[in-house]
């Protein structure tokens, strides 16, 4: 018998039109001959804030963006933020608003606000977040100290809504693990179940993307092909196929989480030769051989991996900050100088400042400028002031403390770096000292700052450059 759709909830009374609706496209995504919509080719992006730009170049305007993430990516950015991507949108300077997309302190947005950036340019009217954590339905609380001021969804996979007009679909890898957690499922399986049911929801799909997200720790780099075999799985592939290389890797992935490093070496390096080319198996060798103290086998891994694939030389400065929270000051700058074109701000910084503990400041000097250059940010001025300053070179000292306080300026982000109360307190007495009061005023009124001067006696004025 025909059902009209308004029919269902009286029906139906415990069953909402759109848990019906997100049922169906999952189990339809399930059999094994469903005819599946063909979606526009995938763009593969580092950071999920990377997306920002390709929307623009669509010219989509008042879409639905869908984002299946461990994170909503919805963070209210400043009005005076979005006030500047509007006006770079309105002249047209498409290439200013990717140059935009930074966490530092001179960015305009970055991955964790970059869908609120999207509404405020009108390129989406509204956000769905299909959550991957456990028991992500409707309701969920939520996670920013405000809440978005445009309208934002969240649902699982096994619910999403009916959606009319243009969908930007986005999905990032870092979903994988806990929605495979969850399920009690593999993440080939994850990949699997995600691709399916999202190529089987008939939304008007204008723009698709995945993202690896191993820059910021959100997805290992040992999981970095996750974002991979989304790809395909959005192509119409099956990624548990016989000749894909995703099961194999699963299951290393089972054996690093389970198995002594020196006996997942002895697992993973037959693999390797007998599949040279694979460079998500020399990312998992790279990672074995460091962890059973082979350091200069996993560095010659990780850049047999970069060479591969780009894109895996984050395991270099992955190991790379280990090595420097060890002590290991020389091994840790070879990892991170094998991979100059990517910089891993935490690798940089926890090298930059062991250097600066053990007296090596003009190394130190080129780290934090490295960072520096990557994301601006007053903490990575401050400290480079601070080691021009003791190595005595007191022009530079200044330049460098004065655009630090430039950058603490209508910005209430960013936090503090760790080691940071020595650089602070040297430059709030430089500046003071050089007759720059109101920047040092400026120093002991931020509020991320503040904890530096408890006990110490306000002794600036007001007055000054």
């Amino acid at each position: 018998m025909h059902m009209a759709t308004s029919e269902i909830p009286t029906l139906f009374p415990h069953w909402s039109r759109r848990f019906l609706f997100g049922a169906a496209a999952v189990l339809f995504a399930l059999l094994p001959h469903a005819a599946m919509a063909a979606l526009p080719p995938v763009v593969l992006v580092e950071n999920h804030g990377e997306v920002l730009v390709h929307w623009v170049r669509t010219g989509v305007r008042g879409a639905v963006a869908v984002n299946v993430d461990a994170h909503d990516d919805c963070a209210p950015i400043p009005p005076q933020r979005a006030d500047k991507l509007q006006r770079l949108l309105a002249a047209g300077n498409v290439a200013a608003i990717g140059r935009a997309n930074s966490f530092s302190d001179s960015g305009l947005y970055c991955w964790g606000d970059w869908i609120s950036a999207a509404y405020a340019l009108g390129i989406a009217r509204e956000a769905v977040w299909v959550a991957s954590q456990v028991g992500a339905k409707d309701g969920l609380p939520w996670v920013h100290p405000a809440p978005p001021v445009f309208p934002v969804r969240i649902c699982s996979l096994e619910s999403l809504p009916e959606l009319k007009g243009p969908v930007l679909l986005t999905v990032d890898a870092d979903c994988v693990p806990p929605f495979a957690n969850y399920r009690g499922i593999d993440p080939v399986e994850a990949v699997r179940r995600i691709g399916k049911t999202l190529r089987a929801v008939p939304w008007d799909v204008k723009h698709v993307s995945v993202c690896f997200s191993c820059d910021g720790g959100y997805l290992p780099i040992t999981l970095r092909w996750v974002g991979n075999a989304l790809q395909e799985a959005f192509e119409g592939k099956d990624p548990s196929r016989t000749n894909a290389p995703w099961p194999l890797l699963a299951k290393v992935e089972e054996w690093r989480r389970s198995l002594p490093p020196r006996e997942l070496v002895r697992r993973v390096r037959p693999l390797v030769q007998k599949q040279p080319k694979d460079p998500w198996l020399r990312v998992y060798l790279a990672d074995a051989l460091f962890r059973a103290d082979d350091v200069p086998g996993a560095l010659a891994e990780g850049k047999t991996a970069a060479r591969l694939d780009p894109g895996c030389c984050r395991i270099l400065p992955e190991i790379g900050g280990q090595l420097a929270d060890a002590g290991h000051l020389d091994e840790a700058e070879r990892f991170l100088a094998a991979a100059p074109a990517v910089v891993n701000i935490a690798a940089e910084l926890a090298l930059a400042q062991a250097l600066d503990r053990a007296g090596r400041t003009a190394e130190a000097i080129e780290h934090y400028s490295r960072n520096c250059k990557q994301a601006a940010n007053y903490g990575g001025d401050l400290l480079i002031g601070y080691g021009y300053e003791r190595l005595g070179d007191t022009t530079r000292a200044r330049q460098h403390y004065l655009h630090a306080v430039s950058l603490l300026a209508g910005v209430s982000e960013m936090p503090a770096f760790p080691d940071l109360a020595p650089s602070v307190a040297a430059a709030e007495r430089f500046l003071r000292a050089n007759g720059y009061h109101r920047q040092a005023l400026a120093l002991r009124q931020d509020q991320r700052l503040a904890e530096f001067f408890v006990g110490d006696k306000d002794t600036g004025g007001t007055a000054g450059h």
